[in-house]
């Protein structure tokens, strides 16, 4: 039946130089379609991601947590979460040669044959820098995590350690670039710019730098952390002021 060979008939369209930029331009608008909905479903009230500088609260500051945030978020716009994963390892063969490095001990690979330049690599200095010196701090601190595991595939403890954090960086970044999807469809959708805005205050960042990631959608504006600021004082305020009760009734 047609329903059966469905994802033939479509391979076979988007291939076939009569059909194919007709068939793309279909998808990119269907995958659009899902996408934008995805990403007003996340901006309503429902959702739990309006969050107002206004009414900051301290457990709302105490709760607050990017693994959560993430996994909530896959879970409400899992199109999305799924695109973005690709999109932030988009080059194939960088990471298949990255792959085949982990298996073969994480040595750091060197450019194919018919590679462009010499320095195709350059980019990834910065990858292998960090777990030769996720090694390195192994070796001297911890003797014995650099043991192979027991399923002995050749990847020391260590090595695993810091696939997995890279593993969590581009999990880190789906949560920053949905958070400014969400707050670019609505501006209420500013949780994790107050928090990064907040952070940026308390380690006193100049201004002109919180400026910057506020046009990047990455922080709140000035008035927008004094908001979170007052608010913060007024709950700690309110809380003080209910303990002490308390403590006189007792």
């Amino acid at each position: 039946s047609l329903i059966s060979t469905i994802h033939d008939l479509l391979s076979t369209l988007s291939t076939h130089p009569s059909t194919a930029e007709a068939t793309h331009d279909f998808a990119l608008q269907v995958s659009g379609n899902i996408y934008r909905r995805e990403i007003c479903v996340l901006t309503t009230k429902a959702s739990g991601w309006q969050f107002s500088a206004q009414k900051a609260t301290g457990d709302q500051l105490l709760g607050f947590s990017i693994p959560d945030m993430a996994d909530k978020l896959a879970q409400q716009a899992p199109a999305i979460w799924r695109l973005l994963e690709t999109l932030l390892s988009a080059d194939p063969t960088l990471e298949s040669r990255r792959a085949r490095a982990n298996k073969a001990g994480l040595v750091r690979p060197q450019p194919d044959a018919d590679a462009d330049s010499e320095d195709v690599w350059e980019e990834e200095d910065e990858y292998w820098a960090q777990l030769d010196e996720e090694e390195s701090i192994a070796e001297v601190d911890q003797p014995g995590a650099m043991d192979v595991d027991n399923d002995n595939d050749g990847m020391s403890k260590q090595r695993r350690r810091a696939i997995a954090r890279r593993a969590t960086l581009i999990r880190i970044k789906r949560v920053v670039i949905l958070n400014i999807l969400m707050q670019s469809t609505n501006q209420r959708c500013n949780a994790l710019a107050c928090f990064i805005g907040l952070f940026c205050h308390s380690t006193s960042a100049p201004e002109l730098v919180i400026e910057m990631l506020a046009h990047a959608g990455l922080s709140v504006s000035i008035t927008g952390i004094h908001n979170v600021i007052s608010s913060l004082s007024k709950d700690a305020h309110t809380n003080i002021t209910k303990t002490r009760r308390n403590f006189w009734t007792l």
